[in-house]
């Protein structure tokens, strides 16, 4: 008996120390030398470099160009997740527990574009938002006698939340997939007893279905947070490169140009260092925010 023991323990050590290592090498020392980077002058090719101390941190205080991606990127949380949220839980609820026809094409049209590359999606919403012959301009001009002919990437005032909305597109289906999960797994005697006491849907909507779904939102709220701080640099990087005029700007890719284009790694790795402590930041205090009790057990 004490030898079946003695084999599977090493069995056990067998099979986890091979990945638990390539973890380690890969993953868990890049991730710590990246937070020692950030004190350096390093330019990411020499094997000499300078610790600098907090001078890489001292300095983002007063890069005007930092701040202002920094709030391009809080944009892309608030207006991105505005939208993204309120068209994902009312088709949610719209095609759960409903009798719709044909709710499952519906749900697939939505999830298709989640599916695309972010590549493919950038070039697609390029194609549209062409001042000569792209889509959006196109359809603008059945309703007037007059050309039009704008640029939308082009111009400082429309820029920004012209990447915003092919963002929402591309997000809306997971988060709809996710909250119709969670709503298709809630009992249907909740929605028949608010049926049978004359609730509207609306009323069924905020008082069950909102207050059952309320951990499935935190969860894709901490998802929508990274992804909107870290995710939207292909999206950036392929439809404007942060043009015109630094105005669609986002960390990331303000952090690529310093890294690739500057070659100032340890300025770039310190942006990535604030990048990371700010979103682990205000995803705890949205968790703190949104914790409640007063959730419906079932």
């Amino acid at each position: 008996m004490l030898q079946a023991k003695k084999k599977k323990v090493r069995l056990f050590f067998l099979m986890v120390i091979p990945p638990l290592a390539v973890y380690i090498f890969f993953e868990v020392i890049p991730f710590l030398q990246t937070f020692y980077y950030a004190f350096t002058d390093w330019n990411g090719i020499s094997d000499t470099y300078n610790f600098i101390g907090f001078k890489n941190f001292i300095k983002l205080g007063s890069d005007s160009t930092f701040w202002t991606s920094f709030w391009h990127n809080m944009k892309f949380c608030i207006y991105g997740g505005i939208g993204t949220f309120v068209i994902a839980l009312l088709n949610s609820a719209l095609l759960s527990h409903s009798k719709v026809k044909g709710k499952n094409f519906f749900r697939a049209v939505f999830f298709i574009p989640n599916i695309l590359s972010i590549t493919v999606v950038s070039m697609l919403w390029l194609l549209i938002y062409n001042p000569n012959f792209g889509l959006l301009n196109s359809f603008l001009n059945l309703f007037t006698h007059t050309p039009i002919t704008k640029a939308w990437l082009g111009t400082k005032s429309t820029a920004l939340i012209c990447l915003i909305i092919p963002w929402v597109w591309m997000s809306v289906g997971f988060y709809m997939v996710l909250f119709n999960s969670a709503i298709e797994g809630m009992p249907d005697s909740y929605f028949e007893a608010a049926e049978i006491d004359g609730a509207s849907k609306w009323q069924t909507f905020w008082y069950i279905t909102m207050p059952l779904l309320k951990e499935t939102i935190r969860t894709a709220l901490v998802f929508f947070f990274i992804n909107a701080f870290s995710g939207v640099f292909t999206l950036v990087n392929v439809m404007t490169d942060g043009a015109p005029a630094k105005s669609t700007e986002v960390m990331t890719n303000y952090m690529y140009r310093i890294a690739f284009q500057q070659s100032n790694m340890g300025y770039a790795t310190a942006i990535g260092v604030v990048v990371f402590l700010f979103v682990l930041f205000l995803t705890g205090i949205m968790l703190l925010l949104t914790r409640s009790k007063d959730v419906l057990e079932y």
